[in-house]
């Protein structure tokens, strides 16, 4: 006859693994949380908004870029598709002439975003405009060439 005061086998385990994956960190989440957290915050993940309108001679791609300049951006056209790519570039520098030291950091981050088209475009006629954050590219479709049925 099993005792009633005999721990259940599992129990302590069971109650481990709560407390690991319940366990409250600095901000209020648990283990798995922070875990998305820090694949959230990965350089992957930093991206800017694109909104793609479609008309019926072309596309209409809008990217919202507040605090960046139209040097920092490059965008490229292939047969189907536009990739627009912004690097920021930042340069630290820090002399001090008393404790003959110096300090030098730089950092760059380049974040890219693809638009791909259902039809084909023009990409020779692509055109984009920056003004107050926000970049418009026109990217005209190509038309394609109709083919008559022979009986």
């Amino acid at each position: 006859m099993p005792s009633q005061n005999r721990p259940d086998l599992f129990s302590d385990f069971i109650t481990n693994m709560n407390h690991l994956f319940g366990n409250k960190t600095h901000k209020g989440s648990g283990l798995l949380q922070s875990i998305d957290d820090f694949f959230l915050q990965s350089p992957q993940n930093r991206s800017f908004p694109i909104e793609t309108e479609e008309k019926e001679n072309m596309y209409i791609v809008r990217a919202k870029l507040a605090g960046i300049s139209k040097q920092q951006i490059q965008i490229e056209a292939y047969k189907q598709t536009l990739v627009i790519t912004v690097e920021n570039q930042e340069t630290f520098k820090k002399e001090d002439t008393n404790k003959k030291t110096y300090e030098y950091r730089q950092s760059k981050q380049t974040v890219q975003r693809s638009v791909t088209f259902v039809k084909p475009i023009d990409e020779k006629a692509v055109t984009a405009g920056h003004n107050d954050g926000l970049l418009e590219i026109k990217v005209p479709k190509l038309k394609g060439t109709a083919i008559k049925i022979k009986a």
